[in-house]
Formats: structure tokens, C-alpha cells, sequence
């Protein structure tokens, strides 16, 4: 049996009170053209970490855009935000409108893949499990950050789908 010792009782304590709940944006309120900051190297030297990243809602993305995908609360992947930066390989179907529902008893779920090139990878993501998924139009320059921003909680490059 091993004596318990004061660091272990602190290694045991649990924190005090509920847990911090994680930030949700809601995408639909965004205008039509918002910044966001760049959380990771997964897009690799195309979009440095920390570049302020400029995206428009006004635009449907197409195949080869880079996009951000606002995934819906409990369906974010592991890490701490909301919305993942990735370069969009199959568009979803054209019939498909963010926020997506999937028609109950159907057999049908729409998809769309993305991929990342810092380690390259490709993802398919159920377009159920987006809110949203906006057109990348460029890295802000640092004169032009009067752009609207993003809680910086919501958003990474992190290599997670």
C-alpha cells in the first residue's frame, strides 16, 4: 500500500464548481466578410500560423477553395474550437444549404471532403455536422485589421478534421 503523501491529494482534487461551457458562434450572424486567426500549420506555408484570414459568406466555395467549416456544437472535433481550416477536394451536393438537415428514414448523407498539406491528409465530413463552411479571400495584410474578427476560442489550423 502506498502512503499519500499531500502532492498526491492535490494530483487528485477535482476542480471546484461547473465546467467552463466552450464558446459557440453562430456563423448565420456573421457578415459578409469576416477575419479569423490562423491556430496551427496544417495548411503548411499557404497560411502561416497567426496570418489573420480573411473569408466571405456571400460566396459559395467550390472545389479547390480553401474554406472554414463551422462544425455544429457536439459535433466539433477534438481540440478546443469550433471551426477547422482546411482546402475543400469534393464540394457537397448542389442541393445542399448550410445549416444542413438530414431528412429523417432517408438513405442519403450528403458529404463533401477536404484536405490539409502539413502532414497531407484528406477528411469526409457529413454536411449534418456543419453550420457553415465560408470562402477563404485572402491573408489580411496587418494595415487592414479592422476587419470584423472571430472570437480567436472558435477557430484553428490544428490538423484535425
Amino acid at each position: 500500500m502506498r502512503d499519500h503523501t499531500p502532492s498526491d491529494a492535490r494530483r487528485q482534487r477535482r476542480p471546484v464548481g461547473p465546467p467552463v461551457a466552450p464558446v459557440f458562434v453562430d456563423p448565420a450572424k456573421f457578415p459578409d466578410v469576416y477575419a479569423l486567426t490562423a491556430d496551427g500549420d496544417c495548411m503548411g506555408a499557404e497560411l502561416p500560423n497567426g496570418a489573420k484570414l480573411g473569408f466571405t459568406t456571400a460566396e459559395r466555395p467550390r472545389r479547390g477553395d480553401i474554406v472554414v467549416l463551422w462544425f455544429r456544437p457536439g459535433r466539433v472535433p477534438a481540440g478546443p474550437h469550433q471551426a477547422r481550416v482546411k482546402r475543400l477536394v469534393r464540394e457537397p451536393p448542389s442541393w445542399v444549404s448550410f445549416p444542413h438537415q438530414d431528412v429523417p428514414g432517408s438513405e442519403v448523407e450528403p458529404f463533401l471532403a477536404v484536405e490539409m498539406t502539413h502532414p497531407p491528409r484528406r477528411f469526409e465530413i457529413r454536411c449534418a455536422d456543419l453550420l457553415a463552411m465560408h470562402k477563404f479571400i485572402g491573408v489580411i495584410p496587418p494595415e487592414r485589421l479592422a476587419w470584423p474578427k472571430v472570437p480567436a476560442e472558435a477557430v484553428a489550423l490544428d490538423g484535425r478534421p
